[in-house]
């Protein structure tokens, strides 16, 4: 994600992008992946011309994986991937995703829901139980 906002394509960014189309198969997106990266990746699809044909399975998957509590939706670790649990948490993963549906400047019928679940998870003071998930949510 953050090579493919360099001005000037780095060398390896073509290389990169080439191994992420063969590797990044529908099965690996729907039950591999973390929710972390898949909401990164949704934003490389939105930079990177080439990736446009795993949008909506990208899209579709990141969808699936909304969950919803009394407070409002967020967007749910993948349980499958239990090895990243310390990293991976529902703020972050809900932050990223905001973020990826700005970049993408789509409709989603779940963002206010997640802006309310975001803002009642903060703590008594205002941040959300880490540097790495607070950083998420306000980038």
């Amino acid at each position: 994600y953050n090579l493919s906002r360099v001005p000037s394509r780095p060398y390896g960014l073509d290389q990169l992008i080439g191994i992420i189309r063969t590797r990044a198969t529908p099965a690996y997106l729907s039950d591999k992946i973390s929710s972390g990266a898949l909401a990164s990746f949704a934003m490389l699809t939105q930079m990177e011309p080439s990736l446009s044909t795993q949008e909506s399975v990208v899209w579709n998957v990141l969808n699936n994986r909304v969950d919803t509590d009394s407070r409002g939706a967020y967007l749910k670790s993948n349980s499958s991937n239990q090895a990243w649990q310390y990293y991976e948490t529902p703020v972050k993963n809900t932050g990223l995703f905001i973020k990826a549906v700005a970049m993408s400047e789509k409709s989603n019928p779940q963002l206010d829901n997640m802006l309310r679940w975001l803002l009642a998870s903060r703590d008594k003071t205002g941040a959300w139980g880490s540097t790495n998930a607070t950083l998420s949510v306000i980038d």
